[in-house]
């Protein structure tokens, strides 16, 4: 009789490990879903931009959108892709915005590290870069700044975002977009006790750093 009840109650608590692994699941899938359709309103809204004053940026851009979009719809959907895939859309995504102004802007990448066959959660570190630009300030001051620094040593990844705003401009906040809670929720679920989110802001400067252990890419 002990011995049934053991394996009774080893059953129902790997039912309930699947269980709270699928909801898990779940929240992680609607997460995810929240991103691509802010992300495309705002990319869509970028290339209007550029449409409405007739720029000869606009088939380029809509070619870096194209892209993205591919990027954000299938490859959002895998566990995971390479790290390399995740930065070289960064960087798309920086030509994108790039576009929307007639004079350069002060955007800087700076990358160290060796992370060829290092994989990551899709669509994990592009959100922040967005978010940098939503809140930076390049279309009132002409000392606007953004950073967005990523560099990878002995298994760890340290993400970091950095940009000007004007602390009195309250409307950015209240603009729709997933909110950097979204984030943080995902990597709660994705990274458990592998990673250390952090952000604030401090005399005109917006900061973000992430610091995540991912994993190495499985065949």
């Amino acid at each position: 009789a002990a011995y049934a009840l053991l394996r009774a109650r080893a059953r129902q608590e790997q039912r309930t490990r699947l269980l709270i692994a699928e909801r898990q699941e779940a929240e992680l899938h609607f997460l995810k879903a929240q991103i691509n359709p802010h992300f495309l309103f705002n990319a869509l809204h970028n290339l209007y931009t550029l449409t409405e004053l007739k720029s000869p940026e606009a088939p380029r851009m809509l070619l870096q959108l194209s892209n993205l979009l591919r990027y954000v719809i299938y490859d959002g959907r895998q566990k995971a892709v390479l790290l390399d895939e995740e930065i070289q859309h960064i960087r798309h995504f920086i030509a994108l915005y790039e576009m929307r102004f007639e004079h350069p802007v002060d955007i800087r990448v700076e990358t160290s590290g060796e992370w060829q066959s290092i994989c990551i959660e899709p669509m994990i570190l592009i959100p922040l870069v967005e978010n940098c630009f939503k809140h930076a300030d390049f279309d009132t001051n002409v000392a606007a700044r953004a950073v967005i620094r990523l560099h990878y040593r002995q298994g760890q990844l340290e993400f970091e975002t950095e940009n000007t705003f004007q602390e009195t401009d309250l409307q950015k906040d209240g603009t729709g977009g997933v909110g950097l809670e979204n984030i943080v929720r995902r990597l709660s679920l994705r990274y458990p006790q592998r990673h250390h989110f952090e952000y604030g802001a401090d005399s005109g400067i917006f900061k973000t750093r992430l610091t995540l252990h991912p994993d190495p890419c499985t065949a």
